[in-house]
């Protein structure tokens, strides 16, 4: 489990990539998120999680990488608003029963060369703060851009 949820992490980071500028749009942010990104530490059900995790934004794919496996993904920011993002991963037959994983949901803030993003992990909904308490199916990452 621990695994898989590192996994959707790094596939996730791409919604992380905007800016918190509320004078940026979406295709200015997506700009800002290029390249490469580390894990700082992450934050799932309540508890900690840190592992060797990196993506590479390039274009509008999010390549992640988890103990040597590289995972491509598609993303879209300001799906829903500002400092939102759509992530496609897989198609997900029980995305609708609320089933983890295939397409996520979020809301990003990016600070210089510091990302946070915070997913749904079921793809359901938005979350409306950069929260993962226990049961909320959420998962907030932190990551520093890599030089």
């Amino acid at each position: 489990m621990r695994l898989l949820i590192i996994a959707f992490l790094a596939t996730l980071s791409v919604i992380s990539g905007c800016s918190n500028s509320s004078s940026s749009t979406p295709s200015q942010d997506s700009q800002n998120l290029q390249g490469s990104w580390k894990l700082t530490g992450a934050t799932y059900d309540g508890g900690s999680i840190s592992d060797d995790v990196r993506w590479t934004f390039d274009g509008d794919e999010l390549i992640a990488q988890v103990h040597g496996a590289s995972e491509k993904s598609q993303f879209k920011l300001g799906t829903a608003g500002p400092n939102t993002i759509w992530v496609k991963h897989h198609d997900n037959p029980l995305a609708g029963q609320g089933f983890i994983g295939g397409t996520l949901t979020g809301i990003y803030d990016l600070s210089g060369d510091r990302l946070r993003v915070c997913y749904d992990l079921t793809g359901r909904r938005y979350p409306k703060s950069f929260s993962a308490n226990k049961g909320s199916r959420q998962i907030v990452y932190e990551l520093a851009r890599s030089r």
